[in-house]
Parts: C-alpha cells; sequence; structure tokens
C-alpha cells in the first residue's frame, strides 16, 4: 500500500530509505541492477533501530506518540535517537552559583538544549550552602570545597587559581601593591556572601603560610560579575577565580597583581544525593558540564 502512494506521502521511516538508495546510486560504481549490501552502521542503524521499536511500543501509546514526533523532525532524528537511548527528559532543577553560571554553565545549557532536547534545566542562583533535597533540587553545583555532607560529589574541573585584578588606570593612580600589608592601603571591592551575610575575606597566601586578610574599600556588591565590571572602571582591586576574569586579563582590560599570592581552589564539583545517581537526566547533565570542560581545556580559553 506505501509503495502505491506518492513518495511524499509515505511513511517517514520508507522516506529516509528512499534517500539512503538515492545515495548509494549515487555514489556506488555497480552495473545498472546489481545489488551491493552495505554495512547497517551509524546512524542509519541507530535510526532503523529506533523505527523497529516504534512498532513494538503498542502497549506504551504515550511514548510511543512522542518518538514517532520526534522522528518526523526529518532534519534531526540523531535527536530522537538520543531521547530514546538516554531516556533523558524532565525538569532538572540545579543549586548553583552565579559565579558557576557566568563561568561555564551558559555553555553547558546551549549543549543540553541540543544534545537532551527532552530535558529542561531550571537553576536556581544560591550562594551558599544549600538543603538541596528538602528544598527539592536535584543536583547542586559549587566552586572549590563548599559541598555539603552526606553527598556524591563529581568533579567536573580541576583546580583553578584565585586573583587579584585591577585597570591599568586604577594602577597608574594608586601603585601597585607588591606586598600584603600594601594591600590594606588600596582600595578593594568586597562580596558580601548571600545566604551568610558577611563580607567575604581574602583567602592569600604569605610565603608557605595561607591568611585571611580583612580589606576595605569604597563598594560592596554580591555578584563576582559587577564586581569585575567595577574593576575594570578603576574602581579598585578586585579578589576573584582566574577564570572569570581570564579574558580580561589577556585583553589587557585588568592586570593581575601579587601572583605570588594567589591560592589554588580544589575546582568545580555537582554534588548530589546517593539515590540520584542513576537519573539519566542529570547523568545527561554531568555528562554535558564535563564535555564544555574538555573542549574549553582543548583550546586554552574559559568556559564561557
Amino acid at each position: 500500500m506505501q509503495i502505491k502512494k506518492p513518495l511524499e506521502d509515505h511513511h517517514t521511516v520508507l522516506q529516509w530509505y528512499n534517500c539512503l538508495c538515492a545515495y548509494q546510486r549515487k555514489h556506488k560504481k555497480k552495473p545498472v541492477g546489481e545489488i551491493e549490501s552495505t554495512p547497517a552502521t551509524g546512524l542509519t542503524r541507530a535510526y532503523y533501530g529506533l523505527a523497529c521499536n516504534l512498532y513494538l511500543l503498542e502497549h506504551n501509546v504515550e511514548l510511543r506518540d512522542h518518538l514517532i514526533r520526534r522522528l518526523k523532525i526529518k532534519d534531526q532524528p540523531w535527536e530522537a535517537v538520543q531521547s530514546q537511548r538516554t531516556g533523558a527528559a524532565g525538569l532538572l532543577r540545579i543549586n548553583t552559583s552565579r559565579i558557576a553560571y557566568w563561568w561555564f554553565l551558559k555553555r553547558v545549557l546551549e549543549r543540553m538544549a541540543a544534545d537532551y532536547p527532552d530535558v529542561t534545566v531550571e537553576l536556581f542562583f544560591d550562594d551558599g550552602l544549600s538543603d538541596i533535597v528538602g528544598q527539592g533540587f536535584d543536583a547542586g553545583i559549587r566552586l572549590g570545597h563548599m559541598i555539603a555532607e552526606d553527598m556524591i560529589a563529581v568533579t567536573l574541573a580541576g583546580p583553578f587559581r584565585t586573583v587579584i585584578v585591577a585597570s591599568e588606570d586604577y594602577l597608574s593612580e594608586r601603585g601597585t601593591p607588591t606586598s600584603l600589608r600594601e594591600l590594606q592601603d588600596h582600595r578593594c571591592i568586597q562580596y558580601r556572601m548571600t545566604s551568610a551575610g558577611n563580607v567575604y575575606v581574602w583567602e592569600l597566601r604569605d610565603g608557605k603560610r595561607e591568611i585571611q586578610l580583612e580589606t576595605q574599600g569604597r563598594a560592596v556588591v554580591n555578584d563576582m560579575i559587577v564586581a569585575l565590571d567595577l574593576a575594570r572602571s578603576g574602581h579598585g582591586l578586585c579578589y576573584t577565580f582566574e577564570p572569570l576574569a581570564r579574558d580580561d586579563i589577556e585583553s589587557g582590560a585588568l592586570v593581575e597583581v601579587m601572583p605570588k599570592a594567589s591560592l589554588r581552589q580544589p575546582g568545580v564539583s555537582c554534588y548530589y544525593p546517593r539515590r540520584a545517581s542513576e537519573s539519566p537526566k542529570l547523568r545527561a547533565f554531568v555528562d554535558s558540564a564535563k564535555a564544555v570542560f574538555a573542549s574549553r581545556a582543548r583550546t586554552g580559553t574559559a568556559a564561557t
């Protein structure tokens, strides 16, 4: 019955098969009428495997109809295969810091939308430690060692440095600090912790010792991106994470000072309760985040 219909009215699977045959006729140099077999590999194999599975879903109408709708997107068949293979779907709630968004989460969301179109990611910004289970989150993301107890932690990216940066204009006007004592004579852009409410104390290295230094300044903010913007405007010294300031340092918009006082932080981790470890949508998110960091590591750029 299908063969008697016009090609555009054929089942989607048959239309794809016709495209495959047309491709073989164009690229395979065989005499007319002689049959040549082609190994069913890659997307072709996955596509026909999915098509066969659809006919086996007679008792799951909702899933069957969902996959059929995905399958009919002819220019994006891989998305249907990906959804069927991973089972990643639904709402994924992530508790994270604003810093993580500007550093890498924007790119992770772009990758998730492309590779796992049936997953919706909700980001809730909270710079403190939160009860992610009690508040209904699937996972949390934190920088450094700020990980809640009794959680599984997966490292997304390795250690990074803290840095002190300022604009050329500010340093020309106020001078470049060369010691911890001189830092206290400078205007420092201060950062107030959203949850705890206290002003963050700068953690620095003094020779072999790690110290905490209280600073003073004329501006207090609770957003690191705003602090960097103030630094670019010549407002003072900014204490931040090197990946956030990397582009500004490389472009010359900001200058790093006192690099020997820099500390290394443990990295970036995604943490979640043990029961969530087998969640397909969470695995998809973790894999996407790791892929973003791996890609940036190869190119040597910040994951923004």
